[in-house]
């Protein structure tokens, strides 16, 4: 598989992923997935997944927040890839790869822990 990014957006970032990967930004700088660089050739097996992160990593769109996605693909043998699941996640710090999970803001993961501390903290006095 030669990757040509010709049918994508110029503003994509696009990785390989495996299934129930969490693809967020702190994963993608740890170096967690394989950025595909256009021109570049890729063994790939007969399922795979791509994750997608727009924009760009290190390109901002002013009010608009990064998107993260997925798409699963399969891989007949003779060239011909076919799509055959896909997700987006908007306004979250990522997705994990093959469901609709998105990765929440930190600070609305933290709320539940948050409220149980204060519940527990007022029964004590």
């Amino acid at each position: 598989f030669e990757y040509g990014g010709s049918y994508l957006d110029e503003g994509v970032s696009v990785f390989l992923a495996g299934a129930d990967d969490e693809f967020s930004e702190e994963a993608i700088v740890s170096g967690d997935f394989t950025e595909l660089v256009v021109g570049s050739s890729y063994t790939l097996p007969a399922n795979f997944f791509l994750g997608f992160r727009t924009p760009t990593l290190g390109v901002e769109w002013g009010e608009f927040p990064p998107a993260y996605g997925w798409a699963e693909f399969w891989n007949d043998g003779t060239g011909t890839l076919s799509l055959t699941d896909h997700a987006v996640a908007y306004e979250s710090q990522g997705i994990v790869i093959g469901t609709a999970t998105a990765i929440p803001e930190p600070s609305v993961s933290l709320l539940p822990l948050l409220a149980a501390g204060l519940i527990g903290f007022r029964r004590r006095g």
